[in-house]
């Protein structure tokens, strides 16, 4: 199995906070149908660390409207192999492999929208793509940015978002700082409920329809996402992108795991099929439905690219969840220490680097997240 990587040049590398930078990379013209993105996807991105290939995904922080490059912004994470490279080795002018981009995080809207944005640290790089591409297509659009960092100096994009607010009337950024109390500061811990009813007020004032965007650690979201069930939001206004890597997977409840040690997903009414038998699926990937035939011991990811489908990957391992896809017929299996939550798989997501038919039909949507 080949993945789909490129070269591309790092044209630029500038500072964007205390050990965070931004890459620009070039696309060049033969390949610019191939790298067509949408605001607030992500690549993957491979490179060559001590003799190891290291796989990573970093969103674009860059407007899917510049055709001929795409920025990433990486801040250094600790014992991080890749984002200590990128930000503390790697020049301009020399290349990284990278997988085209991919991604569900926003979905286009003919009506104007409330968009609240809830970034922690390196997080609020798709949103800020998001943020750029808006500016251009969709002027009228309310946008409330919540933005958690450290201090000042550790904020990636301080100063281009309040470039951003003076240029954007309807933009609109608060700032958290957990470790400093200085004038413009709206939030001086880390996010809790108290400051989360302050939040409400500021984006409630709007009577366009909100629709949620989370990026940070799980801890961070999970408080955010208990918050805003409260408050009678449904779960479609919400969506999540999380690339902390280093968040330790769950392991999923006893009652969810089957004799082998699987987590089962799906209709678990059905009759698990043994290895070696004959398994047929579909696929809904961009508006399409795809027909495939699993193999035995090969993965939902494995299938479809065995297939020649595109589907959404990156890492291969589970940990980055750009092949989150959703079960909506049949049964799969999944290991059961997996970095999706007790509620994703109850709602029937799964990873498909990870998951396996185990019913004779098997029917997934990509598009459904």
């Amino acid at each position: 199995m080949v993945r789909k990587e490129f070269d591309l040049k790092i044209t630029e590398k500038r500072d964007e906070a205390t050990d965070a930078v931004t890459l620009k990379l070039e696309i060049p013209e033969n390949l610019q149908e191939e790298f067509k993105a949408e605001a607030g996807q992500f690549i993957g991105v491979t490179a060559q660390i001590n003799g190891e290939a290291v796989h990573r995904s970093y969103s674009l922080s860059s407007s899917p409207l510049e055709g001929n490059f795409q920025e990433i912004s990486i801040k250094k994470v600790l014992n991080g192999k890749m984002s200590t490279y990128l930000v503390d080795e790697v020049k301009e002018g020399q290349t990284l492999k990278v997988v085209p981009p991919s991604g569900h995080f926003y979905k286009e809207s003919e009506n104007e929208k409330n968009h609240v944005m809830f970034a922690a640290g390196s997080g609020v790089t798709p949103m800020l793509s998001i943020i750029r591409y808006l500016k251009e297509k969709k002027p009228n659009d309310q946008i409330s940015l919540f933005y958690w960092n450290k201090t000042v100096k550790s904020t990636m994009f301080h100063k281009e978002l309040n470039e951003l607010m003076r240029e954007m009337p309807k933009l609109h950024v608060y700032w958290g700082y957990t470790q400093e109390n200085i004038e413009g500061c709206d939030f001086t811990q880390r996010v809790c409920d108290k400051d989360l009813k302050s939040c409400f007020y500021n984006w409630s004032v709007s009577l366009k329809t909100p629709v949620f965007y989370l990026c940070g650690p799980e801890s961070f979201m999970s408080i955010i996402e208990v918050f805003l069930g409260t408050k009678g939001y449904d779960s479609s206004q919400i969506r999540k992108e999380n690339f902390f890597i280093n968040v330790e997977p769950v392991k999923a409840p006893a009652e969810s795991i089957d004799e082998d040690g699987k987590v089962l997903v799906g209709d678990k009414s059905l009759e698990k099929i043994k290895s070696g038998s004959e398994a047929k699926g579909v696929a809904v990937l961009d508006g399409d439905k795809i027909e495939v035939e699993f193999q035995d011991e090969e993965t939902i990811l494995e299938s479809l690219l065995r297939s020649g489908e595109n589907p959404p990957y990156s890492c291969m391992e589970g940990t980055c969840i750009a092949c989150q896809c959703r079960v909506t017929e049949g049964l799969v299996s999944m290991p059961a220490e997996t970095f999706l939550s007790e509620d994703e798989l109850e709602e029937g997501l799964i990873l498909s680097c990870q998951a396996f038919p185990k019913s004779k039909n098997v029917k997934v949507d990509f598009d459904d997240l």
